[in-house]
């Protein structure tokens, strides 16, 4: 339980059988992981990051926008694990807008949704 609420807190939900970590909104500002095996660091730093609001409702929770070293992300759903055996620098834009969807920068192509077994991925 322990390390699925680091994963809660830290804005990421690892999907089993997989190599994809599903993204929301971080408990922090910006938070690493170092994976010592490849001696690497990966940064997740949210943007527009407000906290939790005072009233408990609101805020800018969801992921609007995603870039990784700079360079806008396929989906804002989603992350692959190469972004943490790499080490890189992964930009969350965050905002209030209900409205979002997993399209990211790229729109709504294919790459925007995890592979799923519903979907045939």
């Amino acid at each position: 339980m322990a390390s699925y609420a680091a994963f809660y807190l830290a804005g990421l939900y690892p999907v089993p059988a997989t190599r994809q970590y599903l993204l929301s909104s971080p408990y922090f500002p910006s938070i690493s992981f170092f994976n010592p095996l490849f001696n690497t660091t990966t940064t997740i730093v949210a943007t527009n990051f407000v906290g939790n609001p005072a009233n408990g409702t609101g805020g800018t929770v969801f992921v609007q926008n995603v870039t990784i070293d700079g360079k806008p992300s396929p989906s804002n759903c989603f992350l692959d694990w190469d972004v943490f055996q790499r080490g890189a620098t992964v930009e969350l834009t965050l905002t209030d807008d209900i409205n979002v969807t997993c399209g990211g920068a790229s729109g709504n192509g294919t790459d925007a949704l995890p592979p799923s077994l519903s979907t045939g991925g």
